[in-house]
C-alpha cells in the first residue's frame, strides 16, 4: 500500500495555489480518492471508490468509536431511522451477508405494508403483503457494520481526528487536485496538503463545500429551504413481549392535531419511540411531557404500546429538521474532481428516517457514473466526471424531497420556501394519492413502492394510478363516496 501524498506547509494556511503538474504525486499514486467525512455516506462512497481507485483516503475529525456507539459527529445518530427497501437491497449487493448480521443481532425482518400501521392525517392505510422487505437497526448499529467492512479494504486508509480547512485548486485546468487538512487533535498542528485525482465531500450537514469553493472564486450554489419548525425528541424502551400486528407503526397528525408519533424496532429487542410536533412541548429529558404529548397524539397506539415498556435512555432533543438542497447541479462553474454527496448535498427532516437509504442510492449512482465514465473515456482523464454526477445525484433526491416536504410545507415556518407552480401541483397531487391509498390497495401498493426507494415518484403518474386517484377525488367532490372512519378501516384491515 502506498505512502500517504503529505507535503507539510507552514501552519498559516497558504494563499489559493495554482499547482504546476509536476508538483503532482506521479506513478503509483496517481489514482487516489479523497473522502471527507466517514458518516454511512463517506462510508459507502469510500467503499465505491475503492473498485475504481488505486488508494482511498477517508478524513474524519473524530475519532470513531471501537463499536456501535453515538458520537458527538453524528447528533441525528440517536433518533429513530429506518432502512427502505431500495437501501437495504443496495447494501446487501455492496456487503453481501449484511442482512444475516443484523438478523444475529436481532434486527427484525418485515414487509413494510404488512408489518407497519400506518395513520395518516385522515385515517389508516390497509395492512396486506406488499412484497417489500427490509430489516431494522439502529443507525450506529448499521454505521458500525459499515465501517469494519470498509476497515477491511487493504486500499482504503482511514485518518481519524483531520479537519480539511480547505481545497487546494488548479485555476489553470479548472480541477480539485487535493485538501489541506489539519490534525484535530494538535491546537497549533501544521496545515498538511494530501493531494488526489479525485476528493469527495460526505461531510454532512455541516459541510463547508460552499464555502470552500466560494473562497475559490466560484459562485455559491442555490438552495432551496423548507423549515417546518417541528421539534424532535425520541426515547429508547425495551420491547414489550404483548403480541402485536406491527413491527413499526407511524401516526401523522391532521392539521387540527399536528402531533407525530412513530416507534421504530432496533436491534437486541429494543424500539426507538419518536415525537414530533410545533412549540416547545417537547424538552430533553422531560420524561414526563414525552409521554403526555404521545397521550395527545391523533391515536393512542403509540402511547398505549410503550406505556409499560422499560426505558433505557432519557429523552433527546433534536431541532436541525429544516430540508436544505443546495443545488450544485445547477452552478453555472463548477471545478472539475470534486463532488458533493450525501446530507452535504441535499439533508432531510429526520422525522421521515429516509437519510440512510438516500446514501446507499447516492452511492449507487456514484458507482454507476464511475462505471460509464471509465467505459466512455477511462479515469485517467475525470473532465466531465463532477457535473455529470451531481445532476445525476440530484435526481436520486427529487423523491425523498417531495416525501419530506409534501409535509413539512403544511407546518407555520415552511412559508419561507417559494412554491413554484409544478411544485405546488406535485403536492397537490401527492395528497390526492394519500387519500386514495387509504381505500385502494394498488394505488396504495405504488405509494409504498415510491415511499421504500424502489420505484421513481414519476410511477404515480402511470395511468392505472393517475386514473384511480383521479376518480376517486371526483367520487370524494360529489358525495359519491363516503369517507371509512378510523374504526371501519381498521376493521377491513382485519378482514382482508
Amino acid at each position: 500500500m502506498p505512502p500517504f501524498a503529505f507535503i507539510s506547509l507552514s501552519s498559516q494556511n497558504p494563499n489559493p495555489i495554482n499547482l504546476n503538474m509536476e508538483n503532482r504525486i506521479k506513478s503509483d499514486q496517481s489514482h487516489t480518492a479523497i473522502v471527507v467525512g466517514s458518516g454511512i455516506a463517506g462510508l459507502l462512497s469510500a467503499h465505491v471508490l475503492s473498485k475504481y481507485f488505486y488508494q482511498v483516503i477517508l478524513l474524519e475529525r473524530d475519532q470513531l468509536p471501537d463499536g456501535p456507539h453515538f458520537r458527538q459527529g453524528v447528533p441525528q445518530g440517536f433518533y429513530g431511522h429506518a432502512l427502505v427497501t431500495g437501501g437495504h437491497r443496495i447494501l446487501e449487493r455492496f456487503f453481501p451477508g449484511l442482512d444475516n448480521e443484523l438478523a444475529r443481532l436481532g434486527g427484525q425482518a418485515g414487509d413494510a405494508q404488512e408489518d407497519g400501521l400506518y395513520y395518516f392525517r385522515k385515517g389508516w392505510l390497509p395492512q396486506f403483503e406488499s412484497k417489500l422487505r427490509s430489516r431494522a437497526s439502529s443507525r450506529v448499529q448499521l454505521e458500525w457494520l459499515i465501517l469494519k467492512r470498509v476497515r477491511t479494504l487493504e486500499n482504503v486508509n482511514i485518518l481519524e481526528g483531520h479537519r480539511v480547512t480547505d481545497l487546494i485548486y488548479d485555476k489553470e485546468t479548472n480541477n480539485v487536485v487535493g485538501v489541506h487538512v489539519k490534525d484535530g487533535s494538535e491546537k497549533d498542528s501544521m496545515v498538511k496538503t494530501l493531494l488526489a485525482d479525485l476528493v469527495v465531500d460526505a461531510s454532512g450537514r455541516t459541510s463547508h463545500a460552499e464555502s470552500w469553493l466560494h473562497s475559490l472564486g466560484f459562485t455559491r450554489p442555490e438552495q432551496t429551504v423548507v423549515r417546518s419548525g417541528l421539534r424532535y425528541a425520541s426515547r429508547r424502551y425495551i420491547q414489550t413481549k404483548e403480541k402485536r400486528n406491527w413491527h413499526l407503526i407511524a401516526i401523522v397528525g391532521p392539521a387540527h392535531n399536528p402531533r407525530n408519533g412513530a416507534i421504530y424496532p432496533e436491534e437486541h429487542h429494543r424500539w426507538v419511540v419518536c415525537l414530533s410536533g410545533i412549540g416547545n412541548e417537547l424538552q430533553a429529558n422531560d420524561n414526563e411531557g414525552f409521554e403526555a404529548f404521545a397521550r395527545k397524539l391523533e391515536s393512542p397506539l403509540v402511547y398505549e404500546a410503550f406505556r409499560d415498556a422499560q426505558p433505557i435512555s432519557n429523552v433527546q432533543c433534536f431541532r436541525a429538521t429544516e430540508n436544505r438542497w443546495r443545488h450544485y447541479e445547477s452552478m453555472p462553474h463548477f471545478p472539475q474532481r470534486f463532488i458533493v454527496i450525501g446530507d452535504a448535498a441535499c439533508s432531510f427532516n429526520p422525522l421521515f428516517a429516509q437519510g440512510m437509504s438516500v446514501s446507499a442510492i447516492a452511492a449507487a449512482t456514484l458507482e454507476k457514473c464511475l462505471e460509464s465514465h471509465q467505459r466512455r473515456q477511462g479515469l485517467d482523464d475525470l473532465t466531465g466526471f463532477a457535473k455529470c454526477f451531481q445532476k445525476r445525484l440530484s435526481r436520486d433526491f427529487r423523491t425523498p424531497w417531495v416525501l419530506a416536504t409534501s409535509e413539512d410545507q403544511r407546518h407555520a415556518e415552511a412559508g419561507n420556501s417559494r412554491l413554484n407552480w409544478p411544485m405546488a401541483l406535485m403536492y397537490w397531487y401527492a395528497d390526492r394519492v394519500l387519500e386514495c391509498a387509504l381505500v385502494n390497495r394498488q394505488v396504495c401498493q405504488a405509494s409504498q413502492e415510491v415511499v421504500q426507494m424502489v420505484s421513481p415518484l414519476s410511477s404515480l403518474a402511470k395511468p392505472r394510478i393517475f386514473l384511480r386517484v383521479i376518480w376517486h377525488g371526483l367520487k370524494r367532490r360529489y358525495g359519491l363516496q363516503t369517507p371509512l372512519p378510523v374504526t371501519d378501516v381498521k376493521e377491513e384491515m382485519a378482514c382482508d
